[in-house]
């Protein structure tokens, strides 16, 4: 489901989006995110990398993602990439067996931030107007004063600083 705006915005962040969709459905993201940018804009994508195969974590089958764009950051356990525009997926060949899978369910209830958005915001890369895309519950962007969308949790726009029943 892609998000239908025309806010546009200079920092994109898709935190562990990519690892609980198939590769058709990654293709959708990456081009959804780089409408969505402004010109000169950038997205940053953190794709878990501690998933070697196809497996069920939190009840959703999860796999690796990978795409072809600039990696800023190697971590032990996700790989963060930077792209101006839709960087190219890279298909791993493992998509869930049963589909439609529930991904709305491997988003965490969080009291810190994600070790991607930590990082990005202690290095001052966020910046302008920022996007977290597939928020699940929003704490990241909540914390951090950013725009907020999940097609599960947040379906509906939210400006940062927005209470729960307020939305664009």
């Amino acid at each position: 489901m892609p998000l239908i705006t025309d806010q546009r915005f200079d920092t994109i962040v898709c935190i562990y989006v990519l690892n609980v969709v198939t590769d058709a459905v990654q293709r959708e993201i990456v081009a959804d995110i780089a409408g969505l940018l402004a010109p000169g804009g950038i997205a940053y994508y953190a794709n878990r990398k501690d998933i070697i195969r196809g497996k069920r974590g939190a009840g959703v089958w999860q796999r690796p993602a990978r795409l072809l764009a600039r990696s800023i950051h190697e971590a032990r356990d996700f790989v963060l990439y930077a792209a101006r525009g839709a960087p190219r997926v890279l298909s791993t060949g493992i998509d869930p067996p049963n589909s439609p899978d529930q991904p709305h369910r491997t988003a965490m209830a969080r009291s810190a931030l994600s070790a991607p958005m930590r990082l990005l915001h202690r290095n001052n890369l966020l910046r302008g107007t920022v996007l977290d895309y597939g928020c699940g519950h929003g704490f990241d962007a909540d914390e951090l004063g950013l725009w907020s969308w999940d097609p599960h949790y947040r379906p509906d726009l939210r400006r940062p600083g927005a209470n729960q029943d307020a939305h664009v």
